[in-house]
């Protein structure tokens, strides 16, 4: 099955941007057969909603020196072996990564990550990603389309 899941934090501004193109893509996503599983902080949730057999696009937010808005793709694969080499599993900061790791767990898909600005305690997006909210959502509708025609032309 083709699961999109959203990750983020409705509390901390920004970082809710996952969370917000989801439910705004979910009857989209819905009609081209694509599950959406909106997950919010609750990893462990997540984790046990979610199948090995599952081809996985997973969004959340990203800080980093890009512009705001900007996306990044990457392989799950690829985010797995940065945690397991890079950040050691804490009982008290858990991510779905470290857990993937922990169970020894492998998952088919990619990562979209949403470069942000602010992700401090509040509610409501920046005004940067306020004002490109549509735009965002346009490009993140793409490139998950562009990835369900390339897993179904190569079955």
């Amino acid at each position: 099955m083709l699961r999109v899941v959203a990750l983020g934090n409705r509390y901390k501004k920004d970082d809710a941007i996952a969370i917000e193109v989801a439910e705004n893509l979910k009857n989209k996503l819905i009609e081209k057969d694509i599950d959406v599983l909106i997950c919010n902080t609750d990893y462990e949730f997540c984790f046990e909603s979610i199948n090995e057999d599952d081809y996985l696009i997973i969004l959340l937010a990203a800080h980093s020196d890009k512009n705001t808005g900007s996306l990044k793709l990457c392989k799950i694969s690829d985010a797995v072996q940065f945690y397991k080499k890079s950040i050691p599993a804490n009982p008290f900061n858990l991510n779905i990564f470290n857990l993937m790791n922990l169970f020894h767990l492998s998952y088919a898909g990619y990562i979209i990550s949403v470069n942000v600005k602010d992700v401090s305690f509040g509610s409501g997006l920046s005004k940067e990603l306020e004002n490109d909210f549509i735009q965002i959502c346009r490009k993140i509708e793409l490139l998950i389309k562009n990835i369900q025609n390339n897993i179904f032309s190569v079955k």
